[in-house]
């Protein structure tokens, strides 16, 4: 099946520089390709490099390279808010003394919602009656969606009583029933707590389902791993990953094993000249075991090892290969 491309960058560059001697730029040569539906976490060590990165994409910011969204290119002085691109980078919001449920009634306005057949036969205007109810299935569709992800008690709560986070994550529904095919959520800075972070994933899988393709800037790498389909990676303002999230974990994490036990440093000296293919360090009481050379041997090799050295650990945990562990991988390679 043929891919469409509906966003790409080439050698993109800030005008935005680090200080320093020479000033470093705040991204250099950032190559980025996006098709149809893909959900894109972009991560990086300081989240002024994924804000700017996101800004930029999204309209906000001047750039130096090349910029393309649906086949147009975007001049590099003036992008001006590119169309069909939903961008949220702030967490101002217009007409604050809505409450969020007239607040989504109002951005949904010109959505088209599928509804069952509405037959108003007690209505002599026909067609008033329709547009009536379906206010009202439109009403009731967004407060179940708030519901269902746990968002319901925001319902009737004015824009300007909510927090930050939560009037991103209100903005963010309201982009997913929007027209426009391209999502853009620009917030590196937030640490979302547990029930905002887990109504995200949610959401864009309802944007993903309505054929919309989403950028989020985030600074959690388990978040990232719950909601994105691929990942762009950026240290010092240069790229050291793009690509699929399931390669990410796979190639670039390589933890096998955690082990824990109440004299983990006995273990550690016990393993340390046994494993030498492996690089084991002790970390918050437990044992980390690292793969130098990707044998893949775990867990028949580290597990006969540790048996025919007559240990008995607490507990061993294999490692079920994360955006995290891979993260600090590519840092690690990158500071060699």
């Amino acid at each position: 099946m043929e891919e469409t491309r509906i966003l790409s960058t080439e050698n993109i560059h800030s005008l935005e520089h680090y200080e320093g001697k020479p000033p470093l730029p705040g991204l250099s040569d950032v190559n980025l390709a996006v098709n149809a539906g893909e959900t894109w976490g972009i991560y990086a060590e300081t989240a002024f490099e994924t804000k700017l990165l996101l800004q930029i994409i999204g309209g906000v910011r001047p750039f130096v390279g090349q910029y393309q969204l649906f086949g147009k290119t975007i001049n590099p002085k003036k992008p001006n808010n590119p169309p069909k691109l939903f961008y949220i980078g702030t967490p101002r919001m217009p007409y604050p003394n809505m409450n969020v449920l007239e607040y989504l009634m109002f951005t949904t306005e010109k959505t088209d919602f599928q509804f069952q057949d509405i037959d108003p036969v007690d209505y002599l205007d026909y067609s008033t009656a329709k547009d009536a109810l379906k206010r009202v299935y439109r009403q009731e569709e967004l407060l179940e969606q708030l519901i269902s992800l746990g968002l319901d008690y925001l319902a009737l709560s004015p824009l300007k009583r909510l927090y930050d986070d939560e009037r991103a994550v209100v903005a963010l529904i309201a982009a997913s029933y929007s027209e426009n095919p391209v999502i853009v959520f620009n917030f590196p800075e937030y640490e979302f707590p547990d029930f905002l972070a887990c109504s995200i994933p949610k959401i864009v899988e309802r944007a993903t389902l309505n054929g919309k393709t989403t950028l989020l800037g985030l600074c959690d790498p388990d978040l990232i791993e719950a909601v994105a389909s691929h990942s762009l990676y950026l240290v010092d303002g240069q790229m050291l990953y793009s690509g699929k999230i399931d390669e990410l974990r796979h190639r670039h994490d390589k933890i096998v094993a955690y082990v824990c036990d109440e004299h983990i440093d006995k273990i550690y000296a016990t393993l340390t000249p046994l494993l030498l293919d492996y690089e084991l360090w002790i970390d918050d009481n437990a044992l980390i075991i690292r793969d130098k050379n990707n044998k893949k041997e775990f867990p028949s090799r580290v597990y006969q090892t540790i048996v025919s050295a007559g240990l008995s650990p607490d507990a061993i945990e294999i490692n079920e290969k994360t955006v995290r562990n891979a993260y600090q991988e590519l840092l690690r390679q990158h500071d060699l």
